[in-house]
Order: structure tokens, then C-alpha cells, then sequence
């Protein structure tokens, strides 16, 4: 019995020393922690969540953050899955008061880019999510998209808390895009330009929603850093950035020179948005068709006729039978020519027509003869023609001229001086002893008129028809007229193109005139970018 009493009383002191020296080095285990300022419970429960600790400065650290906030030091650790870089990311956030734990949830991918996306995120998590998105959900995108979002991001640190809207996001997304890289974009754009675009974009939120290239947001941002003012004008600064798309990347000019290419840009659109800030164009159309009224906004910004005819000369660029835009006559015609006084020709254009329509000169007067009158071609369609001179009422003649008018196309003599003026520069007139001004041939007078039309602060387009009676085609100028004027012209009939005034002006007359000829309706309308589009009135 004293043997067992021996062994039990030496078993349990062993127990007892096992346990005490256990709970030694449980004390040792948790004093790090305990020091560092965690709880005894908050110490165990760290240590029983992680085995290995040791104790050293770096778990200690960590164990501070953790005890701080649970979740967020565990999601940490095991998205970066080493102490050093956990403690780093966990510096950077709490540091800054970032919302570090929702950002590795959301954004785990970009975990090692945390410095460049962390802050954005926490700013604004939602636009972060969104600009990742429409990388991601682009089709047209064929580079790396993530590093694309990083570039991005860059943009959007740097204007801080400008970006709130989605016109803001499409276009920077896609101008980031289409440059390549942030470090392009800025130098293309500037960052003060980049700036007031982006302002003005979320004072017009879905101006550009629509957009179906990277490009063409690219165009906006470059319009307002090479015509600032055109910023006043969001529904023109959309227009033009579609029309420059049409007319310099769509048909190949842009690419043979894209700087000396903008250089025509710049002087040709300033020349119009100048005309919007004196007063001289209207910018508040309120015409109800929306296509139209887009066309109108291109046309008159930066026709396609600006690069196939030169001002001067009035030569149309027609290769193999097809009219073709050039460069060159684009950079001629805003260049300064010393052949007229070293002025531009867009200039020059501009103060001879406006001097002979405020004087009613002899050239004006001629003017209106030839759109009264008509073209001896007229003859093909006699049922239009009767119906479109009704438009003008009594007239007056001199020297057997037409010289003035008093009907209903009185209330807008500048769209008859548009379609007559081009004839009139182009021949001369004997008894007054007029020569010709820019001796054009007369296939080129219907796309001078659109020239012609933007030295006014207004739009033309040029629609063609077939001979009802003989072959050949003939194109006549629509100029696009106030809702107010259409309406009236409409109470005498259907027109063929609404909102416009030209030669066919009514669709059951012209419709006529090819039932009783012998070849068929065939009418095409050249749009802004240079395209034909069929026209059924």
C-alpha cells in the first residue's frame, strides 16, 4: 500500500510539473501578444487560429492588426499568403482609412496593384466597379484588359472626384483605350483639356452613350483641346467628333497625315463654333427630326466638300468618275493663298459672299435669277417646277434677270442666295460686265452650295435624281430650313426631303413628272459622310 501511495504521490506531482510547465509555456506563448495589448482570451484564440506563431516581432504586428480587425487581417493574409506583404497592405489601409477588407473581396486579382486601386475603390467603389466592367465587357478591346483598367485608373486619380457620371467613364475607358496607355492619352490631350472635357461630359451625362468606337471618344477629348470653345456647344461637340471620324478615319485622310489632318480640323470647325459664339450660327435648332438635325450639326461643321473642292479654283477632285476627298485641297482651303491677298479661302469665300448678299450686288442679283429662273435641265421635270416657282410669287426682271421675288421664300432669301450663288460665281453676265469668279463646272455647283451654306452658320446637302426622259443624273442643293418655314411650305404639299429647301421641293410632282417619263424615280441623298442613301419620298 505505501508502494501505491508512493506512485500516486509521485504521479501527480509529475502531473502537476506537466502542467505547470504547459501552462509556462502557455504564459510565454501569450505574452508577446499580451504585452502588445491583446486580452488573454483575444492571445488564445490568436494562437489556437495560428499554430505556428512564434511570437516574433512580425506576428505580433500582425496579431495588433488582427485583434483590430478580425476579418480584415485574415482576408489579408490569405490573399497574399505571407506576413510581409499582409502587414504592408494592412499598413496601407488602416494608415489611410481605406476599405481595405470589401477591396480584396471585389478586386482580390489586382491584390499586388492595391496602391494604384485601393484608393480609388475606397473613394468610390461603385465607379470602380463600372470602369472595370465596361473593360471587361467591351468586344472591340483587344489588349490586355486589366492593364488597360490600371491605365485608366491612373486618369481617374488624377481628376479625383470629376467623374460621377457615364459619359465621363465611356469616354475616358475608351480614349485610355484607343491611345493605348494613360501617359498617351496626356500627352495627346493635356491634362488642363482633359479636365474641362471631362467637366463638361457630366454636365451632359449620354452625350456620347451611343458611340460605337474607341476613336470616336477619342475625337471629343481632341476637338475641345484643339477648339476649346467648342465646349459651350455639347450637341456640335458630339456631331463633330462622329463627323471627324466619318471624314478623316473613314476614308483614309487621317491616316496619311493625322496631324496635318487635325490641323484642318482645328481652323475648319473654329471657323463655325466662332460663328455659334458671335451670334452668326444658331445653335438651338429645335428641328423634331433628330437625324436631321444631327446632319445639319456635322455638315456645317466639317463637310466632306471642304476636301474635294478647292474655293479658289472651284476644281471638284473627281477620279475614275468618283468624287474624292483630299488632304491637300482640305489644307488649301484653310490655308493662307497668297493669290487672294494671303487669306484663307474658307476666309476669302466667307467676306465675298456675305458682302455681295448684305449689298444685293450684281453677282447677287444673279444669284436669284439662277434659282428663280432655273437650270436649263429643269425642262426633264416640268410638273416640279411649276410646283417649286410658286414658292416665289410675283418677281421683277432686269436686263431680262431675275432680280427680286415676294413670295413665301421671302422669309428666308439667305437659303435661295445658298442654292443660286455657286451658278453665279461660276459664269458671267456680259451686260453688267460680270466675269466669272471661280469658274467651277456646273456638275460642281450643287456641292458648292454646301460651302457656300456654312459661310451663313448653315447646312446643305445635295440630293441627285435620274433623267426622266434621257440618261444621265442631276443634283440639285437642299438647304435645311427652319421647322417654322417647312411648315408652311408643307400646307402645298408632301415635300420630298423634310426640313429642306431645293429644286424637287414636293414628292407627288416629281413622282409625276417620272410616271410620264421614261425612266423611274432614282433618288439619292449624300449624307455628311460622304455616302449616298437612298430616298423613297
Amino acid at each position: 500500500m505505501l508502494e501505491i501511495g508512493i506512485v500516486l504521490i509521485l504521479f501527480t506531482a509529475g502531473a502537476t510539473g506537466v502542467f505547470l510547465y504547459n501552462h509556462y509555456l502557455g504564459e510565454q506563448a501569450r505574452r508577446p501578444y499580451r504585452d502588445a495589448g491583446l486580452s488573454d482570451e483575444q492571445a488564445e484564440e490568436f494562437i489556437a487560429k495560428y499554430p505556428k506563431q512564434n511570437g516574433n516581432s512580425t506576428w505580433v504586428s500582425f496579431a495588433k492588426s488582427w485583434a483590430n480587425d478580425r476579418a480584415l487581417a485574415e482576408e489579408s493574409l490569405k490573399t497574399f499568403g505571407n506576413l510581409k506583404d499582409s502587414l504592408d497592405y494592412l499598413y496601407f489601409a488602416n494608415s489611410n482609412e481605406y476599405d481595405g477588407l470589401n477591396f480584396l473581396k471585389d478586386f482580390s486579382q489586382f491584390a499586388k496593384n492595391y496602391e494604384e486601386v485601393l484608393p480609388a475603390y475606397s473613394a468610390n467603389s461603385s465607379l470602380v466597379k463600372i470602369v472595370y466592367d465596361q473593360f471587361q465587357r467591351d468586344p472591340r478591346i483587344n489588349l490586355d484588359r486589366n492593364e488597360l483598367f490600371l491605365e485608366a485608373l491612373k486618369i481617374y486619380q488624377n481628376l479625383g472626384r470629376e467623374v460621377q457620371k457615364f459619359s465621363q467613364i465611356y469616354a475616358l475607358n475608351n480614349a485610355t483605350s484607343y491611345f493605348g496607355s494613360y501617359s498617351k492619352l496626356i500627352n495627346e490631350i493635356g491634362n488642363d483639356s482633359l479636365s474641362a472635357s471631362v467637366r463638361k461630359l457630366g454636365e451632359n451625362d449620354g452625350v456620347n452613350k451611343d458611340f460605337d468606337n474607341a476613336r470616336k471618344h477619342a475625337n471629343m477629348l481632341r476637338l475641345a483641346k484643339h477648339v476649346e470653345n467648342i465646349l459651350k456647344y455639347p450637341k456640335e461637340w458630339r456631331e463633330g467628333a462622329i463627323q471627324v471620324d466619318d471624314v478623316g478615319y473613314g476614308t483614309g485622310m487621317a491616316s496619311q497625315d493625322e496631324a496635318k489632318f487635325w490641323s484642318v480640323v482645328e481652323k475648319a470647325v473654329k471657323y463655325v463654333v466662332d460663328k455659334l459664339d458671335s451670334g452668326e450660327a444658331e445653335y438651338d435648332l429645335n428641328i423634331p427630326d433628330g437625324k436631321i438635325e444631327a446632319w445639319y450639326r456635322r455638315q456645317r461643321l466639317l463637310p466632306i466638300d471642304l476636301f474635294e473642292i478647292d474655293i479658289v479654283s472651284g476644281w471638284h477632285n473627281i477620279i475614275n468618275g468618283k468624287i474624292t476627298p483630299s488632304l491637300e485641297i482640305g489644307w488649301r482651303n484653310v490655308s493662307p493663298d497668297s493669290s487672294i491677298d494671303g487669306k484663307t479661302p474658307q476666309q476669302w469665300l466667307d467676306e465675298m459672299s456675305k458682302k455681295d448678299f448684305r449689298e444685293k450686288t450684281l453677282r447677287y442679283l444673279l444669284a436669284i435669277d439662277e434659282v428663280v429662273r432655273g437650270h436649263p435641265a429643269y425642262g426633264e421635270w416640268p410638273n416640279s417646277d411649276a410646283a417649286y416657282k410658286k414658292l416665289f410669287g410675283n418677281t421683277v426682271e432686269k436686263d431680262h434677270i431675275i432680280v427680286s421675288f415676294d413670295g413665301l421664300m421671302k422669309e428666308d432669301e439667305v437659303a435661295v442666295f445658298i442654292q443660286g450663288y455657286p451658278r453665279a460665281l461660276s459664269r458671267g453676265f456680259i451686260p453688267w460686265r460680270l466675269e466669272a469668279v471661280v469658274p467651277m463646272e456646273g456638275q460642281t455647283c450643287p456641292y458648292y452650295s454646301v460651302l457656300i451654306a456654312r459661310v451663313f452658320g448653315r447646312a446643305a446637302l445635295v440630293l441627285t435624281d435620274k433623267y426622266p426622259n434621257s440618261g444621265g443624273y442631276h443634283s440639285e442643293p437642299y438647304v435645311i430650313i427652319s421647322p417654322q418655314l417647312h411648315e408652311k411650305i408643307s400646307q402645298y404639299g408632301k415635300t420630298t426631303l423634310p426640313y429642306m429647301f431645293g429644286w424637287w421641293q414636293y414628292a407627288e410632282p416629281l413622282i409625276k413628272d417620272h410616271v410620264e417619263g421614261k425612266y423611274a424615280l432614282e433618288l439619292q441623298l449624300t449624307r455628311p459622310d460622304g455616302k449616298w442613301e437612298r430616298i423613297n419620298p
